[in-house]
């Protein structure tokens, strides 16, 4: 289960992000910060924050993707706890 979480989310998450990157470096058509961050919503945000990091550093600079993929993220997470406790009763 945990490899097809790697695999599903993750991965593509990561390789997206890591794709834009080189796009802003080259002048390449860019990916639009709302998919990344619908990706985050619907849990790639591991992936996107794992970009984030050294050698790719995908919007580490840019605050206001900071802050709306870490408000995603808080509300995946919340959302996931609040499906548990729905269906765990």
């Amino acid at each position: 289960m945990f490899l097809n979480l790697i695999i599903g989310f993750l991965l593509p998450a990561y390789l997206l992000s890591a794709f834009d990157k080189l796009a802003a470096v080259k002048g390449w058509r860019r990916i639009p910060e709302w998919f990344l961050l619908g990706l985050a919503l619907f849990g790639a945000w591991p992936g996107i924050f794992l970009a984030m990091l050294p050698p790719i550093r995908h919007k580490s600079s840019k605050k206001s993707f900071i802050n709306l993929l870490i408000a995603f993220t808080l509300l995946n997470i919340g959302l996931n706890i609040g499906f548990l406790y729905l269906f765990a009763l």
